[in-house]
């Protein structure tokens, strides 16, 4: 299906609805094998990925955003006088109030509510490429399409799948959540939870979700340690598949929590609903 809302930002990550331009990326990003091993995806063709985006779109039970790093908006390009040669000096944007503070590496807190299986952030099934040891991708960079500014950059996707869970398998309140992070520059930065939070704020607000679950490959060290770090609970270990399963429930709390933290993505969302539910209250 797609998206509702044009885009959802926050401070280090962007979602904007899968478009026919980003399909080249895209593509050129599953070329790699460590990526399709980390998300159990099959090697497409160009056109088959033209193709898959199409069904994306139109498909009832699924819904996709494509991530974009805007850690990298006030990255600025001067010439120099001596050589005119490109010289770049780079400002990440700061999460304090202080101007001149450079972040780097900061990694998004959970956020702590009243519920014991609340949490702000999930992150992939199987493809949470965040960083950390295990996910050494040699993705390419690359910075078109470009949504808002010349140094914002494309680095991954977060996903919806419904109907998946088996201990719900007819309950469209329940969705399985996933999230890459192709670009391995764009790792560590907090974008993957960025992302995921984002997500999970619209699928709560627009979709009425009540229950994530996250799916995750036993050995996907990184996935899973971010996990535990945001409280989400271990429901169960599958090891005929090698994967653990991770929920997370949807509370009035958790919604509040988000909306504080992404007001105008809450705005967005609330703006395209039509009606109203208490888990939609701030």
């Amino acid at each position: 299906m797609r998206p509702k809302v044009a885009r959802l930002a926050g401070r280090r990550a962007r979602l904007v609805p899968y478009e026919r331009e980003h399909v080249s990326t895209y593509h050129l990003w599953m070329t790699d094998p460590e990526l399709r091993a980390l998300t159990e995806s099959d090697p497409l063709t160009l056109e088959q990925e033209y193709n898959m985006r199409e069904d994306w779109e139109t498909a009832t039970d699924k819904c996709t955003f494509i991530l974009y790093d805007i850690t990298t908006l006030s990255v600025s390009t001067t010439t120099s006088t001596a050589t005119g040669t490109p010289t770049t000096t780079a400002t990440t944007p700061s999460t304090t109030n202080t101007t001149t503070t450079i972040t780097t590496t900061t990694t998004t807190a959970p956020i702590s509510t009243t519920t014991t299986t609340a949490s702000t952030s999930t992150t992939t099934t199987t493809g949470d490429l965040h960083g950390g040891s295990g996910c050494n991708s040699s993705a390419v960079s690359v910075s078109d399409p470009d949504p808002d500014s010349d140094s914002a950059v494309m680095c991954g996707d977060v996903n919806l799948f419904f109907n998946t869970y088996d201990e719900c398998p007819d309950d469209p309140r329940v969705v399985e959540l996933e999230v890459m992070v192709a670009v391995p520059s764009s790792r560590g930065k907090g974008i993957a939870t960025e992302a995921v939070q984002l997500m999970m704020l619209y699928a709560a607000i627009v979709l009425d979700v009540r229950l994530f679950v996250a799916k995750i490959l036993t050995r996907n060290s990184p996935s899973i340690a971010l996990f535990r770090k945001l409280e989400f609970v271990l429901t169960k270990e599958v090891a005929v598949f090698g994967e653990v399963v991770y929920t997370c429930a949807v509370s009035p709390d958790l919604v509040a929590a988000l909306s504080a933290l992404y007001p105008e993505a809450a705005a967005a969302c609330r703006a395209c609903v039509c009606g109203t539910s208490p888990l939609n209250e701030s």
